[in-house]
């Protein structure tokens, strides 16, 4: 018992010694899934969306196997929407939305692996804000529409009914390329889950909506060891 209790203590002594600091910047692809439950509009069709993602990582690692890791995430998300009939006869204008969030992700860190090529795996939470909406709609020779075709038009947001605060959970997986002088290139590709739908139950008949992310990034980090001893 002695024996576990000194192991404990040389290990919380040995973490200011060994705690550092990393900065980064990560880019990459942003697949989004829109999930609703039509209900009664059987006649509209969601699609998945394509989009970006981008990130200012900062980590926190405590030893070689367990760090913090949060910064600022963005990504384009969003679905693109028609009518459809049981035919296949389109009678609804094609509309692209793209929706633009920033959170703030708070992840443990498990790494694993050599000196030079390490995997690692995170999983935490996160809460965002959303920023900024937009669409374009494309016309069918069939149906006239008040919005111009293939026109990106600023989506202003409605208090009563847009909930623009999402909360949810972050986690995936990636690997480190450790290149030396503090140097690192990674590759990650996570789920973000939404907790929080889309819109409030602003009405009888309300059927909420939230999204799902898969982002796919490469990126480098800059590491500034702790210059105790």
């Amino acid at each position: 018992m002695l024996k576990i209790v000194l192991a404990l203590m040389v290990s919380i002594v040995s973490i200011p010694a060994f705690a550092q600091w990393s900065f980064g910047l990560s880019g990459g692809y942003a697949f989004n899934h829109y999930n609703y439950d039509p209900q009664y509009m059987t006649g509209m069709v969601y699609q998945n969306h394509h989009g970006f993602s981008l990130d200012i990582p900062v980590s926190y690692q405590f030893n070689d196997c367990l760090g913090v890791v949060t910064g600022l995430s963005t990504q384009q998300k969003g679905y693109v929407i028609h009518g459809v009939s049981s035919s296949g006869y389109e009678f609804y204008p094609r509309l692209k939305r793209d929706d633009y969030y920033a959170n703030v992700p708070v992840m443990l860190e498990f790494s694993f692996g050599g000196k030079k090529l390490r995997g690692f795996v995170d999983a935490g939470a996160y809460v965002g804000v959303w920023a900024y909406s937009a669409f374009t709609y494309h016309q069918i020779a069939s149906v006239y529409y008040m919005f111009a075709d293939g026109v990106y038009t600023k989506r202003e947001f409605n208090k009563e009914v847009d909930l623009r605060i999402e909360c949810g959970l972050i986690g995936g997986a990636g690997v480190k390329l450790m290149l030396g002088n503090g140097f690192s290139l990674f590759s990650a590709v996570r789920c973000i889950q939404a907790l929080t739908p889309q819109q409030k139950s602003y009405q009888t008949m309300h059927f909420p909506s939230w999204n799902t992310t898969i982002a796919a990034q490469i990126g480098f980090m800059i590491n500034f060891k702790n210059k105790k001893s």
